[in-house]
Parts: structure tokens; C-alpha cells; sequence
């Protein structure tokens, strides 16, 4: 039932493609008015597809949550349960509103008093520390120039402010940490929602490129011209293709490692075809960061599979020999290809270079000193607010110190996650180390509510056993 729209529309594509020029016409929002007062429907407006498509997911989504509520909801512990729910509901509509982080740090605020009632305490890891330092290093570069920080903050207070996204999870950690069965339900109602969400802009696209007459799979093409593709997201309000992207993969791998733990809330089939779906998503909307993840992520899936099967020298070997296949293809896609190559992007690192040659290589130029660049290059009225390198940026603007620490984060914390067997974080931190070299997860308003969420969850161990001092896993 659930694939229905987008099966209906593929045989109609197939059988009836006439009648399916006209269903896109119809609802296409740039065609609204000039079908207007020429169709029964007169007071059509251009909140059609949208609304069709939020009553999609509202009716499926929570058809599937009242389906398996005795399973979402065992009535052990109210107040946790409730909390997985809305956590996940809180990534579910960020495509849909700027201020879900109320939702998130609500949230995360009700449950560290509800550790602290319980008396639960959590003794901080090498990884939370580490983020800890890196997040207050953004505060205290504020001196390095404050004349800067000061003309800056009142303009662009996000820039630092939203750094109490990445600070919040930290600080609850400390006192709340989610189970490992808890941890399965959060990944299985957000896949589930990415599940209907991809249906929904998969039919969006059918009915797209069948009124303009193309092939199916144009979208393989290499082509970020092929159509405005852009036009598939109707459904949302968010229309940010590589970071949606980049979600779909996250909850994809982790939802793998969730279903080979016998998450009975993900099936098998739908995990297959949530895979597939994503394949072409990421084709239709050229995602060139998300095509390499994707891709990355099923090596890893593969590697884990077969490894153990293997001893450690193979396994290195096929760690080393990977490794040197992927340094060689992103070498020849970035020389060698037009389409992997971006003119502003080049624009951004090389300003972002020459904060880094002008200042103290230690210390870096300070907190707010990209914004400087950005307006020189004329780039923030075209809303460009980050270099769209994490580690470029962090470099410019806090120098060695503060590419140390993030290094030294990534490091310890995939490091864990492969040595404590967490590899739920492992399929996070992953695409996430991508994003953060082509986009970010750091330093962007919208993606750092995904990687608060995130790191909430998978960051640290299940909780096993609550002790009253420093008791935890």
C-alpha cells in the first residue's frame, strides 16, 4: 500500500503516458497558474502537491507507528519511550521547519533532569571530551580578534550560537543514555519515514521526466543539467539535495547494523528496496558526495561481512589496497572529470587558504573571521555562510590548535566505534566525514540539528547498568 503512488504512476508512465503528462501538469506548481480558472478545480493553489504529499507520509507514517505500537510503545518507561518517538519525529520534520532544534533541545532537557532524578551518571569518554574542547574553543576564539567578533556576532549569531547544538548532547550524556533496544526503535521509525519520504519524490520524478519526455534513467548521467531536478522537492520545504542525501545514507547504514542485530522493526525486503531507492535518488538529484558514500558504505558493509571469514593480515590487506583505490578515484574524479568539479566551491577553499596564509598558523585568524572573507567574495547574499569544509575551516579560523582537536575527534571517536563494536556510530561518522570535507556537519544551522540527534543517540554505549556514581557503560 505504501508504494502505491509510485507504482500507479510507473504503469500510467508505462500504459498511459498522455495522462500522465497531464497529472504533472496539473500539480506542477510552475503550471498552477495557467491552469487557473480553466479546470474545475479554480481555487487550486500552490500548496497542492505539498499538502497531497504531507497527507501521504501523516496517513503511512502513522499507520506504521499504530501498527507496531506495542512494539514502539511497551509501556515500560513512558518518559524515555515518548522521548525516542519525538527525537525521531524531530529529524522527521526538519525537512519541514527552521526550528525544530526547540523540539530537539526540549527533549534532551527533559531527559538529563530525568537522569539526574534517577540518580544515573555517566562518566565522560576521551570522544566527549575532546568535542567538548572543540566547541568551547569556538567560544573563547571569539579573542583572538575581538573587534571582528563583536561587529560579526550581532550580524550573524548563529555562526557561534548554534554551537550549543553539539554542546547540548555532551552535557546529557552525562546524566542519559539510551538503550540498546531504545537506540533500535529511534532508527526504525526514522527509516521508515525516509522509506515514504523517497517514495513520494521517486513519483514526483516519474511523472517529471515523463512529461518532459525523457528516459527513466536519464537521472545515471553524470549531468547536473539533465533536468531541474530540483522540482522533485514539491513535497518539502527543505531542498538541500547533497545533505538529504546524506541523511537517506546515514539511516540506511544504520539501519543495516540494526537488522543484523535482529531489529524486527526493519525487514529485510524494505531494507533492500530503501537501498535501491536511495541509489536513484541520489542519481536524480546529483548528489556527487552521496554517490561516493553510497558506494563507500557498501564497501564497508561487504568488508564487515566477509571479515569474518578472514584473518587480520587479509583483512589489512584489503583495508590498504582499498584505501589505495579510493585515493586514486578521487584523484582522477576530481582532475580528471567536469562534473565533480565546482568553480565556487574552488572560490570558498581558496578563500579560505588565504585566511590561513595571512594569519598566525598556531592560533588561526579567530572566530567569525570566514564571515570577513565571505562578503569580500560576495557570497553571503548567495547564502553561503561556511567555507563547505569543515576542516578548512576550522584551520582558517583556529589554526593548527583547532584541526588537532577535531583530527584527534574523528580519530578517537571511529576508532571506538570499530573497537567497542558500536558500528551503528561507525555508519554515522562515515558519510558524516564526507559532508564535513564537501559541506558541512559542523558549521551549518540546519545539518548540526541532524548531528546533534546523532551523536545523542549513537555517540557513546548502550545503557546496560546504572550505578549511582559514575556508574555507567
Amino acid at each position: 500500500m505504501a508504494s502505491s503512488p509510485l507504482v500507479i504512476v510507473f504503469f500510467l508512465t508505462i500504459f498511459s503516458p498522455d495522462f500522465a503528462k497531464k497529472i504533472w501538469e496539473f500539480t506542477d506548481e510552475t503550471n498552477i497558474d495557467i491552469i487557473k480558472g480553466q479546470t474545475l478545480f479554480e481555487y487550486v493553489n500552490k500548496e497542492l502537491l505539498f499538502v497531497s504529499g504531507i497527507g501521504y507520509l501523516i496517513i503511512f507514517f502513522f499507520s506504521w507507528v499504530f501498527t507496531n505500537r506495542f512494539d514502539l510503545f511497551p509501556k515500560t518507561d513512558w518518559i524515555r519511550e515518548i522521548s525516542v518517538f519525538l527525537l525521531a519525529l524531530s529529524v522527521a520534520i526538519w525537512f519541514y521547519t527552521r526550528i525544530v532544534n526547540v523540539l530537539v533541545f526540549t527533549v534532551m532537557g527533559v531527559l538529563m533532569f530525568y537522569g539526574i532524578k534517577k540518580r544515573q551518571r555517566y562518566k565522560p569518554s576521551v570522544s566527549m571530551v575532546l568535542l567538548f574542547l572543540y566547541v568551547l574553543l569556538q567560544f573563547v576564539g571569539i579573542l583572538w580578534n575581538f573587534d571582528v567578533a563583536k561587529t560579526y556576532f550581532w550580524k550573524y549569531p548563529a555562526n557561534i550560537t548554534n554551537q550549543l547544538m553539539l554542546l547540548a548532547p555532551i552535557v546529557v550524556l552525562s546524566f542519559f543514555r539510551f538503550t540498546s533496544i531504545e537506540k533500535n526503535r529511534f532508527i526504525a521509525i526514522l527509516f521508515h519515514f525516509l522509506f515514504f519520504y523517497v517514495i513520494l519524490h521517486l513519483t514526483s520524478y516519474l511523472l517529471m521526466v515523463n512529461y518532459l519526455g525523457k528516459n527513466i534513467f536519464s537521472c545515471l548521467a553524470f549531468n547536473k543539467e539533465y533536468l531541474d531536478y530540483l522540482k522533485i522537492f514539491q513535497y518539502s520545504k527543505y531542498h538541500h539535495p547533497s545533505l538529504i542525501s546524506y541523511l537517506l545514507l546515514v539511516v540506511g547504514g544504520i539501519g543495516y547494523v540494526t537488522y543484523k542485530k535482529g531489529n524486527y522493526l526493519i525487514k529485510r525486503n524494505e531494507l533492500i528496496i530503501y537501498w535501491l531507492m536511495t541509489l536513484f535518488f541520489i542519481f536524480i538529484v546529483q548528489s556527487r558526495v552521496a554517490q561516493i558514500g553510497y558506494f563507500l558504505i557498501w564497501a564497508f558493509i561487504l568488508f564487515f561481512e566477509i571479515s569474518k571469514r578472514i584473518s587480520k593480515q587479509q583483512q589489512l590487506g584489503i583495508i590498504l589496497l582499498g584505501g589505495l583505490f579510493f585515493l586514486i578515484g578521487m584523484y582522477v574524479v576530481g582532475n580528471f572529470t567536469p562534473f565533480f568539479y565546482d568553480s565556487e566551491r574552488v572560490q570558498l577553499y581558496n578563500g579560505a587558504l588565504e585566511i590561513i596564509r595571512e594569519n598566525n598558523p598556531f592560533w588561526g585568524a579567530g572566530a567569525y573571521s570566514e564571515m570577513v572573507a565571505l562578503e569580500k567574495m560576495n557570497l553571503v547574499e548567495k547564502g553561503k555562510l561556511h567555507f563547505h569544509n569543515d576542516f578548512l575551516q576550522v584551520v582558517a579560523k583556529y589554526g593548527i590548535l583547532g584541526l588537532s582537536l577535531l583530527l584527534l575527534w574523528v580519530f578517537v571517536t571511529l576508532r571506538n566505534s570499530l573497537k567497542k563494536k558500536n558500528l551503528e556510530l561507525f555508519f554515522f561518522m562515515l558519510p558524516t566525514l564526507l559532508i564535513m570535507m564537501t559541506d558541512s556537519a559542523l558549521n551549518h544551522y540546519r545539518i548540526l540539528i541532524i548531528t546533534a540527534v546523532f551523536l545523542f543517540v549513537f555517540l557513546e554505549k548502550d545503557a546496560i547498568t546504572i550505578n549511582k556514581k559514575y556508574g555507567g557503560n
